[in-house]
């Protein structure tokens, strides 16, 4: 904001913001009505030499609380704009700017925040918190995502075992095309005994698949959202949502998309399930918080991470979860009957398939570390295999098996160049995974 006004203000009269100064830093836009305009508040933090500026209190606004009278504002330095016609505030390289830091005493925390948020779906995720749904890739698990939705939708128990909390939910798709998804989901729903006057306004959707957008670039969607509206949205698929210029297989981007959903679940009050593939191969061996294509923060930043597991009977798998507010979670036996994943009491969650002996769990794990170390480098710059096996510590005969195993999985790719005259090879991660 250095040396500028956010243009959505610039026009405002000097009686309610004082154009030249320039030292300013927005507060996050309120939520957004049907037509995509302000409800008619956006705060701004001003200066310390500001602050006695007396801003023109709103007149439109139902909302407005005795905290945010013109008064308050005036002693914490904030100043009011109202207007029906704010566009949705701008942005700096794609990023908002940052709301106030707020600190408490832990008494003055405790009484104000005395109770959990709400489940959603209880036993796995609460209002505003944010949930990775992970599969093998084709396993069904956007037919799951549906049976979720429709579940919320209905009030109903999902899998069986999961009591939901009853509202709209909006599905961002933006993999399947608009006739696959007019298809696939009244199946669910008839499965399910569910009538289309049960769901049909409850479900919301927006098919992005066509016309891409980056999380990031979804700012503008999410603020028009009312908070309050949905009980969850569910984005299907994250992968998609990722961005040309990141890579899932960076820690540091990871978390800065999460961290941009975290803001999204924050400002909307909607719980947010993003569906997810997990990486190629056998994933039994693998700790929950473990699987998933990507680097770990993915696993580490979210609220509820959901996996399924290949199960030793065909069409099973198992649900794994672990989650951060509720109670451990044992794991729950599905059975494919298309179109529905249905409970299958009667297997032995433990079986999955490919499960293997301790030793050769030992060498997964220590693979999976040499693996991450790998991916570590690369993330920053391409590297040859000896520049590899500096920063990582590998052996020779490690770092080729390892990296003929990140080549076959699709994680990596690597050129022939030339480096003091010789022949060699210089990997590079891949741009995406699928």
């Amino acid at each position: 904001m250095n040396g500028s006004l956010p243009a959505a203000c610039a026009a405002r009269p000097r009686s309610t913001i004082d154009p030249t100064n320039a030292e300013r830093r927005a507060v996050r836009c309120c939520g957004m009505n049907g037509r995509g305009k302000c409800h008619g508040r956006t705060a701004m933090i001003l200066d310390e030499h500001n602050a006695g500026m007396k801003p023109a209190p709103p007149d439109d606004d139902d909302r407005w609380d005795g905290r945010d009278t013109p008064a308050w504002m005036a002693d914490n330095g904030r100043a009011f704009m109202t207007s029906n016609e704010i566009e949705p505030e701008p942005t700096v390289n794609g990023e908002r700017p940052a709301g106030r830091v707020e600190w408490f005493t832990f008494a003055d925390l405790r009484d104000q925040y005395p109770n959990l948020k709400p489940p959603v779906v209880d036993g796995l995720f609460r209002a505003g918190e944010t949930a990775n749904l992970i599969s093998s890739s084709k396993v069904g698990k956007s037919w799951l995502a549906y049976s979720l939705a429709l579940s919320i939708n209905n009030g109903r128990f999902w899998l069986g075992k999961f009591k939901t909390t009853r509202g709209k939910v909006l599905l961002i798709d933006n993999e399947l095309h608009r006739e696959t998804l007019a298809y696939r989901i009244p199946k669910v729903a008839a499965a399910m005994n569910i009538e289309p006057a049960d769901y049909e306004n409850d479900l919301e959707i927006i098919p992005l698949r066509g016309n891409l957008r980056s999380i990031h670039e979804m700012a503008e969607v999410f603020c028009r959202i009312e908070p309050g509206t949905f009980k969850a949205i569910i984005i299907d698929a994250k992968y998609r949502m990722i961005g040309e210029a990141s890579s899932e297989n960076d820690n540091a981007a990871e978390t800065h998309f999460y961290n941009r959903v975290d803001s999204y679940a924050d400002q909307t009050g909607a719980a947010i399930v993003m569906v997810h593939h997990s990486s190629k191969g056998s994933q039994s061996d693998k700790r929950t918080t473990d699987v998933g294509a990507g680097a770990g923060a993915q696993s580490r930043a979210a609220d509820c991470h959901l996996v399924l597991r290949e199960h030793e009977e065909n069409g099973v798998v198992v649900l794994d979860a672990a989650v951060r507010s509720f109670a451990p979670v044992e794991p729950v036996g599905l059975r494919w009957q298309f179109p529905l994943w249905k409970p299958a009491n009667d297997i032995d969650p433990t079986k999955l398939k490919g499960r293997l002996t301790q030793g050769e769990q030992n060498q997964r794990e220590r693979d999976t570390e040499g693996k991450r170390k790998i991916l570590d480098v690369l993330v920053k710059e391409s590297a040859t295999a000896r520049v590899l096996r500096g920063k990582t510590g590998l052996s020779r005969g490690v770092l080729d098996r390892l990296l003929d195993g990140l080549e076959a999985s699709g994680d990596i790719t690597w050129e022939s160049v030339k480096k003091r005259g010789n022949e060699c090879r210089e990997y590079s991660l891949c741009k995406s995974n699928d």
